[in-house]
Order: C-alpha cells, then sequence, then structure tokens
C-alpha cells in the first residue's frame, strides 16, 4: 500500500499551490489571515488520500504564488524533498524520516523568516477529527500540535 498525504496545513501568509503529477490532484490552500491567527487557527486543504509518488515515476509541486518550486516524493522510503535549500537557494534534493507504507501523513508548512519556509511532515492518530476539520477549511492550531512529527522541519528557500 502506498504511502498517502491526506492534509496540507498552510502556516504561511501566502497562498500554497499542491499539484500531484501522478494523481493529477490539484487544490490551493490560502495564506493564514490576521483573522484566523486572532483564532488561534491555521488554514487546511479538504482532506484527500493522495498517493506520494517514488521519484522515478513522479512528483508532488508545492508553490507559494510565484515563488520557488519544491518537489515531494517517496525515496526509499522517506520523504524526498527538492528544492532550493534555505540560506544558499542552492537546489538539492534531501531524504527525511522513516514512513511507513500504507500511513497518511499531514504535510505542515511554517514561515521560516526571509525567503524561507519549513516543510513537516506529520502522522496522527484521529482520523475522524482531520476529516471534520478539513470540511470548514481549518484547524485549532493547539489540535495540529497533538501529531507526531516524522521529520525535522525541512527548511527551503521559496518565497521570491
Amino acid at each position: 500500500m502506498p504511502v498517502g498525504i491526506v492534509l496540507v496545513v498552510n502556516n504561511t501568509t501566502r497562498a500554497l499551490n499542491y499539484h500531484n503529477r501522478e494523481s493529477s490532484l490539484q487544490f490551493k490552500v490560502q495564506g493564514r489571515t490576521p483573522q484566523q491567527e486572532a483564532r488561534g487557527v491555521l488554514p487546511i486543504s479538504k482532506y484527500h488520500d493522495d498517493r506520494v509518488p517514488y521519484p522515478s515515476s513522479n512528483h508532488i509541486d508545492i508553490t507559494f504564488d510565484s515563488g520557488n518550486l519544491v518537489q515531494i516524493s517517496d525515496k526509499d522510503g522517506k520523504f524526498s524533498v527538492k528544492g532550493p535549500v534555505a540560506f544558499t537557494g542552492e537546489t538539492k534534493a534531501v531524504s527525511y524520516g522513516s514512513i511507513y507504507n500504507a500511513h497518511k501523513y499531514i504535510l505542515r508548512v511554517d514561515e521560516a523568516g526571509g525567503k524561507n519556509c519549513s516543510f513537516t511532515f506529520l502522522k496522527y492518530s484521529d482520523e475522524d477529527s482531520i476529516k471534520a476539520a478539513s470540511t470548514s477549511g481549518e484547524i485549532d492550531s493547539q489540535s495540529i500540535q497533538q501529531a507526531v512529527s516524522v521529520t525535522g522541519p525541512i527548511l527551503m528557500s521559496v518565497f521570491v
């Protein structure tokens, strides 16, 4: 069974564009507004069980507005993230975490100062609450803290 990303959390002030080149799934998650920040909620995608492709077959493209491209794939049981590395802007592919067949993950993206943002992959335990939250388009920032981090923050230089 393949690995899937089921939810994308956008903790930046810019719109995030998601495009899985293998499944053709595309969507946009708007950036966090001051009102959402004041209420302690983060914008999220709808729930999708979207297979993470192997780099030999394809990848998931993540962009912000007109920013740099980041590509995500499943390489040898790790999340492979390819894009401009934070602070240097040099394009590299790096693999992180241990991912398991049939498991489903959340991708959380946070602003990290300047042109940088961090990508973190999370494992969650309560699928029903994730599905329910995704219908509203936002999730309580405290709820997302209960998910277990599979990777540390992966810093990328994506904003232009």
